[in-house]
């Protein structure tokens, strides 16, 4: 221990009055000035000092196992400061009371002491917390009331002016002589809070959808709500340095967000209210650029899932533990890979069994499955998925037993973390949490959903997720699975409300029907199957949708719900031979979207173990090669090529190498007459390692897949391919959003939905499902089609299309010599951007408030309505003359023009 042998110790072990607790990220800086003043404090009570360390990339971890006294744990990833302080209070022990710190603290002497003082002399005090100076040694307003619509209403008009306004007009405790004498609070901000151990046990774990923010607020409202007083002891004093979160305007955002987050949790009739009042305050503050994200992810809920949240470390193969997992499947080509991927590699290393029942298969469902090392395939030309399930029981070892939808995806993580919930000798049956993604789905789809999301009884059930799991003594309670249509709601009824375990993990994504009928087709068997068992709980259903609604939206939602659901309860009293599967999620979609809840969840799984997927990424570029059509007309320009290399130079080169990954190839395919000018500049990037040039005459979608195999080596599992153009550019981590939408979607089109769009000094903000930067990612196990199969607005004809929001991650530049570009979007500062383009956008001035008002109200709305017929003539050209007479109109526009 790097201590003197007069110092005071901890106690790792044994009865301790206090166990400090300490979430520490990249905290190395501060951890050791924290360390000395606790230890002082160690003078006068017994300390137990716990530091959970969120995987920092300093040596956070280092310098707290420097003191053998302290007990340190790695909490496995980022799990943000709720879910450190989790993992820690996990290790507490036996104490009375616990003391959560922020990193950047230094305890003043006594303040320990005096804390404790004060929670031990009244047993209503449930929570204490201390007075709270900054670096400087000024009071830091550390206290807070419960925010109100009304208080929410007043922040957002005053702000910072009229300090001593009445309590009900804020939520901050600004005057100074507010923290003078002790008193009672709602809450305090959550660097230092000491609870009683016998109230952190009955208020649970901190709720770790918060990450960083709002959780002390969550958190000591319940101690609140269960009956317990929150202390305000000014005579303990901390002093914090502030920022050891850090600061940035993902953070700024987070916080902003989490108000509503907890507006939500804990007022959900007012939540809506609440967050209209926070964006009027965000707005009426729009000087101050460092909440531009903030008032970005206000603006719409699934942008919430972009911001910073949970990460994981990678799980170690060799310790990960047994289980089977069944995936019984019917024609599910298209979905298999997706949903064997994340498994793959734990199947390989003999960790898992992984079991494919194929029954009845017309496809490729079985090769597919069986492509995958360590997967197990066995086919039956009978289709019967519980046949299915009993087939693949008689040749699995491994216990517990997962039983898992074809269509379904399922995270490691969440894996891992239900086998240990089923570690039992006891009959337990289990699934993780289930999220409905309705983001492509029809409004009324969307409705119906919402409805559904109101009833948390529909969530404790084993049915309705894809996936549940059995240990080996809840499997024993019956023999073979009995012909019935919904086995899940057989599962369910075998057991106990105590035997069964709903897993807080990585949540796996249900695809909801996209269209109302295929909504019907799914609700019709949902209800079949439970009326073949004699299940009916059709009226615990009304009666909880009806307490469901709170206003004229969630009313319309609950009509939604009743219709479709009674439509449904019709349709199955019919006898039916045909099982109604959706296949709606399961073909080619020109609009399907990749949504913020999807993206999460595969962010979340991606990291889990080594990526299954490898890759060989190739960028397509076209230079000056000899094409037929409108755009030969503007190559025959006088300057063309010349401004062209400009426009590359200034845009498009330097873009790519900005890139946050090297894992790519660029090629660039020129003209073999090409101008020995022009062929020196290329060369000149070829030799920096940065493209590849080819010297072509033409270039066929088949001759860009034979160049990209000769170059590549085709090693990957994957080939993705992406088109760029000559003359515009992509964001710095455009790449690397590529690969990741790649390994969950490892054969589709994919398009990086949002963008920038420059025109002469004006940036536009444009989002385009279908751009011209998309992107092809396919296995080279069959002849690939690259992004160059079709043009970029009819991939979708050839393989699914998956379009992933977020921030820009492309820039189109208009000028003179485009074909069809056009400034399109919301006209935005450009200041914004510049990290993701750096030295793109340096050169484009600052719009006024003016302009920026003038194009939302005038300019934009004159641009979308000549978009919509620019649109509606395409699209009636394409269907009467296809796309050989679209090139013929657009030749002659050219011509004319």
């Amino acid at each position: 221990m790097n201590t003197a042998e007069s110092a005071p110790e901890f106690r790792p072990e044994g009865r301790a009055d206090v166990a400090i607790v300490v979430v520490t990220y990249n905290s190395c800086a501060d951890l050791d000035g924290l360390i000395a003043s606790v230890r002082e404090e160690a003078r006068h009570v017994s300390i137990r000092l716990i530091i959970a360390d969120n995987s920092s990339s300093d040596d956070s971890l280092m310098r707290a196992r420097a003191h053998s006294d302290v007990v340190v744990v790695s909490t496995g990833g980022n799990l943000g400061y709720a879910g450190g302080i989790n993992v820690a209070m996990r290790r507490m022990g036996d104490v009375e009371s616990i003391l959560i710190l922020n990193p950047d603290l230094r305890i003043e002497p006594g303040a320990v002491a005096r804390l404790l003082t004060t929670l031990r002399g009244e047993a209503s005090i449930g929570a204490v917390v201390p007075r709270m100076l900054d670096a400087d040694g000024n009071l830091y307003l550390s206290l807070r009331r419960e925010p109100t619509l009304l208080r929410a209403a007043a922040d957002a008009v005053l702000g910072r002016r009229w300090i001593g306004r009445p309590a009900p007009l804020s939520e901050y405790v600004r005057t100074p002589s507010d923290y003078v004498r002790a008193r009672d609070v709602d809450w305090a901000t959550g660097a230092a809070i000491m609870v009683r151990a016998s109230v952190a046990e009955a208020v649970g774990e901190w709720d770790e959808r918060f990450f960083l923010y709002s959780e002390e607020t969550d958190y000591l409202r319940r101690v609140r709500v269960l009956g317990w007083r929150v202390r305000y002891e000014p005579e303990a004093t901390v002093v914090h340095r502030r920022g050891g979160s850090g600061v940035s305007d993902e953070l700024t955002a987070l916080t902003v967000v989490n108000r509503v987050r907890y507006a939500q949790k804990h007022h959900p009739r007012t939540a809506g209210m609440y967050r209209l009042l926070v964006r009027a305050g965000e707005q009426l503050r729009r000087a101050d650029r460092t909440h531009d994200r903030a008032r970005w992810a206000l603006a719409r809920v699934d942008r919430w899932a972009l911001l910073p949240r949970a990460t994981y470390d990678p799980l170690p193969v060799p310790t990960f533990p047994e289980a089977c997992v069944i995936i019984p499947a019917h024609n599910e080509a298209a979905v298999i890979d997706r949903t064997l991927a994340p498994l793959s590699d734990l199947a390989a290393a003999g960790r898992i069994e992984v079991i494919v029942s194929c029954n009845g298969c017309s496809d490729d469902t079985a090769a597919r499955a069986a492509a995958r090392p360590g997967v197990r395939v066995i086919e039956s030309p009978i289709g019967s998925k519980v046949a299915a399930i009993d087939a693949a029981e008689r040749v699995a070892t491994m216990w517990p037993r997962v039983y898992l939808d074809a269509d379904v995806v399922l995270s490691p993580r969440a894996l891992a973390a239900l086998v240990a919930e089923l570690d039992d000798e006891q009959p337990l049956a289990g699934r993780p949490v289930a999220v409905v993604d309705a983001e492509a789905s029809s409004r009324t789809v969307r409705r119906y959903q919402r409805a559904r999301e109101r009833m948390p009884s529909l969530s404790t059930h084993l049915w309705g997720a894809g996936i549940y799991a059995l240990n080996a003594a809840a499997r024993a309670r019956f023999d073979e699975f009995p012909k019935v249509i919904a086995d899940d709601v057989f599962v369910d009824e075998m057991f106990a409300p105590e035997e069964k375990r709903i897993v807080a993990t990585d949540p796996v994504i249900v695809q909801a029907p996209r269209d109302s009928a295929s909504l019907i087709g799914v609700l019709t068997r949902a209800r079949r199957g439970p009326a073949q068992q004699g299940v009916d709980s059709g009226r615990e259903t009304v009666r909880e949708l009806g307490r469901s609604v709170r206003g004229p939206a969630s009313a319309a939602d609950a009509v939604t719900y009743l219709a479709f659901a009674g439509r449904a309860r019709l349709r199955a009293r019919r006898t039916s031979s045909v099982w109604e599967r959706d296949d709606s999620t399961r073909i080619p979609l020109h609009t399907a979207t990749a949504t913020a809840a999807a993206a999460a969840a595969a962010a979340a799984a991606a990291p889990m173990i080594t990526p299954p997927l490898r890759m060989d990424h190739v960028v397509l570029t076209r230079f000056n090669l000899p094409t037929p059509g409108p755009e030969s007309l503007i190559r025959a320009q006088e300057g063309w090529l010349r401004n062209r290399i400009a426009l590359f130079e200034r845009y498009t080169v330097p873009s790519m190498k900005a890139q946050s990954t090297d894992a790519f190839t660029w090629v660039v395919y020129v003209d073999p007459l090409s101008p020995t000018w022009l062929l020196d500049s290329l060369a000149v990037h070829e030799a920096a390692g940065v493209l590849h040039v080819l010297p072509r005459e033409s270039v066929t979608w088949r001759d860009a897949a034979a160049d990209a195999r000769a170059i590549s080596g085709a090693h990957g599992d994957l080939l993705v391919t992406t088109n760029l153009d000559n003359d515009d550019a992509v964001g710095s981590d455009f790449i690397a959003r590529i690969q990741q939408a790649a390994q969950t979607t490892p054969r589709a089109a994919i398009y990086l939905r949002d963008g920038l769009v420059i025109a002469g000094d004006e940036v536009y903000l444009r989002r385009d499902p279908d751009n011209a930067f998309c992107s092809v990612s396919e296995p080279w196990s069959a002849e690939p089609l690259t992004a160059w199969r079709d043009w970029h607005t009819m991939l979708h004809r050839h393989l699914p299309a998956v379009s992933v929001s977020g921030e820009p991650g492309w820039l189109q530049v208009i000028h003179g010599q485009n074909v069809s570009n056009r400034a399109r979007g919301r006209r935005v500062s450009p200041r914004r951007y510049d990290a993701r383009f750096p030295g793109l956008l340096d050169t484009i001035p600052v719009p006024s408030r003016v302009e920026l008002a003038s194009d939302s109200l005038l300019q934009r709305p004159l641009r979308a309505a000549v978009d919509t017929a620019r649109g509606a003539a395409k699209a009636t050209v394409l269907a009467v003359a296809g796309k050989d007479g679209l090139d013929s109109v657009k030749e002659r526009l050219a011509r004319v023009g």
